[in-house]
């Protein structure tokens, strides 16, 4: 069992997508990819519970 997350599920035009074995390791490859492709220092509040409720477990 692992997670998932793609940027388009909290209506992001981009095909970033990440899987891991854990829930904060997952967290950590999309802040990287926050900073590195969107250009943010920091995920805001708003949209940190969008990537919370987008983020999928699977088998």
């Amino acid at each position: 069992m692992g997670f998932e997350f793609r940027c388009r599920d909290i209506g992001m035009e981009c095909s970033f997508e990440a899987r891991h074995a854990d829930k904060k390791g997952l967290l950590q490859e999309i802040e990287k990819h926050a900073r590195e492709a969107h250009q943010m220092e920091r995920i805001p509040d708003d949209l940190r519970k969008k990537i919370d409720r987008a983020v999928r477990k699977t088998k």
